[in-house]
């Protein structure tokens, strides 16, 4: 369940709920303030009345819904609500009590008019016409007994007695009238209390909350779901097109047309991707063109230099074939080790053209095998020494390989080496490769000699974020380290 939210979609789903809840609950809140105030301000005994009348007609149905009326109930019930000699109305619901003073008095009728129970009862005896002859008061009666509104009061003012007359219905469960509560009270300009505004809201707001609070949830879920859907969707699709970028695959686009900042976002990737694929075209074809100068630079100081010799060995032997043919016998000789020779280095490179992770193994294999063939070919001692072998990013393997490919060629060009040293260590910090020869080594203060190619290789390990370090001095042997953080 927990997991739900931690998707965008349910968090902005959560986030509508809430907001739109505390809207509808603040609303309502402020609607209850309004409420109260204005009945603080009103002053009306009758806005009283309004709000008391649901508790008491509540109260009094308890005795009035049976088939033959509870006098004594109602009678204990009066007594409960008329108290002291002064004849105070107290109304008394979740610890707030209203009171409604200078009551003349109170009366409960049945539908016919007829007096059930009364206090003081020597104020209120028979009938309604016995004690309130005015046809106000019977018009104010017959209009709460056909009423159809719950709750609902009717009330009328004798200017000639000062006296207020207010009619109660009483009902049975929200739905018939079976009576009337009658209060008569003295014409008063006494100011409502807090108390009795806020028990006169809390009657009329609280049993509002809880329905507008689960509807405003339920609006929040549907609005928020369905909103969010659409903005998750154009998400998903900014995934799938940067997973497919990050595969290299730079045809797929972001299609979204709108202008909001997703919108922008989505044309914004896709002139990224353009640049991206752009550059890594551009990377490919400059990794292509210097690895055509260095073919071209090892073709030049080994291959072509073999040619032109064995050229020069078959022209001495073309002219001396008549004069002297054992002479002549021998400069062939001469060319054909030539160009044994000049097959050699042709293996070579091809070899070397082929990158360690084509040959689907790391570094640490690739490095070894090179290493091996090299020996071999030129008849020279390797001692191979490795340590932490493990699995290395893609593009520091190439250049590390690369730089390894690159020191061999030297020591066969330029060292005269009898003997090369191959180290490649690896840890969790760093891999370091470094290549010594026992050759005649060379000034490194006159920069690169004979085509000895660091500038390529330094280069190549900068890249990456390496260093290389090359040491060698005439008459001494030849360091190259290169070294590069992980």
């Amino acid at each position: 369940m927990f997991r739900l939210f931690r998707r965008l979609q349910w968090k902005l789903t959560f986030s509508y709920m809430i907001a739109t809840s505390l809207v509808a609950l603040t609303l309502l809140l402020g609607t209850w303030a309004i409420v109260w105030f204005a009945i603080i301000r009103s002053g009306s005994i009758e806005t009283v009345v309004h709000g008391a009348s649901v508790l008491v007609a509540r109260e009094g149905s308890d005795y009035l819904e049976q088939e033959t009326p509870d006098i004594a109930g109602l009678e204990s019930w009066l007594d409960s609500m008329v108290q002291d000699d002064e004849i105070i109305v107290s109304i008394i619901d979740n610890d707030v009590e209203l009171y409604l003073d200078r009551v003349n008095y109170v009366a409960v009728l049945d539908t016919d008019g007829n007096v059930l129970a009364a206090r003081p009862e020597q104020r209120v005896s028979g009938s309604l016409r016995d004690f309130a002859p005015d046809d106000r008061a019977i018009t104010a009666f017959r209009s709460v007994l056909t009423s159809s509104n719950f709750p609902f009061e009717s009330s009328y003012r004798d200017e000639q007695e000062q006296t207020d007359l207010f009619f109660i219905p009483v009902w049975k469960e929200s739905t018939n009238v079976v009576g009337a509560i009658v209060v008569s009270r003295d014409v008063t300009n006494e100011q409502v209390g807090a108390g009795a505004g806020w028990l006169i809201g809390s009657a009329l707001i609280l049993p509002l909350m809880c329905p507008i609070a689960l509807a405003a949830l339920l609006m929040g879920l549907f609005y928020g779901y369905f909103s969010s859907r659409g903005m998750v969707k154009r998400l998903k699709r900014l995934r799938v097109s940067a997973a497919s970028w990050a595969e290299g695959d730079f045809d797929v686009a972001v299609k979204d047309r709108s202008k909001d900042e997703i919108g922008q976002l989505g044309r914004q990737l896709n002139v990224m991707a353009d640049q991206l694929e752009t550059l890594m075209v551009s990377r490919g074809e400059l990794a292509a063109l210097e690895e055509r100068n260095r073919i071209a630079r090892d073709l030049h100081d080994s291959a072509k230099q073999q040619i032109f010799a064995t050229t020069m060995q078959l022209s001495v032997a073309k002219a001396l074939i008549e004069q002297d043919p054992s002479a002549a016998k021998n400069h062939i000789s001469e060319a054909e080790a030539l160009a044994k020779q000049v097959q050699q280095e042709l293996s070579g490179l091809i070899q070397e053209l082929r990158p360690a992770q084509l040959e689907g193994q790391g570094l640490f294999e690739a490095v070894r095998e090179a290493s091996d063939n090299f020996g071999r070919r030129n008849n020279i001692e390797i001692d191979i020494r490795m340590q932490g072998q493990r699995e290395l990013p893609l593009d520091i393997e190439q250049a590390l390989f690369r730089i390894h490919q690159e020191a061999l060629a030297n020591v066969v060009k330029h060292s005269r080496a009898t003997r090369v040293i191959v180290r490649l260590e690896a840890t969790n910090e760093q891999v370091t490769l470094t290549v010594q020869d026992n050759g005649i080594g060379f000034d490194t203060t006159q920069g690169d000699q004979g085509g000895m190619g660091t500038h390529s290789m330094r280069e190549r390990i900068e890249a990456v974020g390496g260093t290389l370090l090359l040491k060698s001095e005439p008459g001494v042997a030849t360091m190259v380290r290169a070294r590069c953080p992980l």
